[in-house]
């Protein structure tokens, strides 16, 4: 799928609407979500991310709790060592806050849960409120 190749050389911006296509198609691939996700992260579109890590949270919620950065294609360790060198936004805005706490749920990294937190403190956008609530709640009751 040329979506997955864009992927694949970190090329998100093109990668976006074949993705887009693909899950459209096969709305219940995980993969498909989470690639779509790490795309939307890395060109800047943040409510559209969040929108995607909702979808996952709703399709899979313990998925996610247990990412870790297995294969090595993952682009999520490079974006986030690259973000956290040189941030694209202001290290504490809710854009960056939230952009760090999805690469590194993704990653399995425990410091998403922080990130997450100080993103709902700055942040009204109820959508983020039920994805916080939905991933706090899922790991209350595991």
């Amino acid at each position: 799928m040329l979506g997955n190749q864009y992927f694949m050389a970190r090329q998100f911006e093109l990668a976006i609407p074949y993705l887009e296509t693909a899950l459209a198609r096969h709305p219940a691939d995980l993969r498909l979500m989470k690639k779509l996700t790490i795309s939307y992260v890395a060109t800047g579109r943040t409510e559209q991310a969040l929108t995607g890590l909702r979808d996952l949270l709703r399709a899979a919620p313990d998925v996610y709790l247990e990412a870790q950065a297995r294969d090595g294609n993952c682009p999520c360790p490079v974006l986030l060592a690259r973000w956290k060198a040189k941030p694209p936004y202001p290290e504490k805005s809710s854009r960056y806050l939230t952009s760090i706490g999805i690469l590194e749920l993704f990653c399995g990294q425990e410091i998403w849960r922080e990130h997450f937190r100080e993103s709902s403190c700055t942040e009204s956008n109820t959508q983020f409120s039920e994805i916080l609530d939905n991933i706090l709640g899922t790991e209350r009751s595991s």
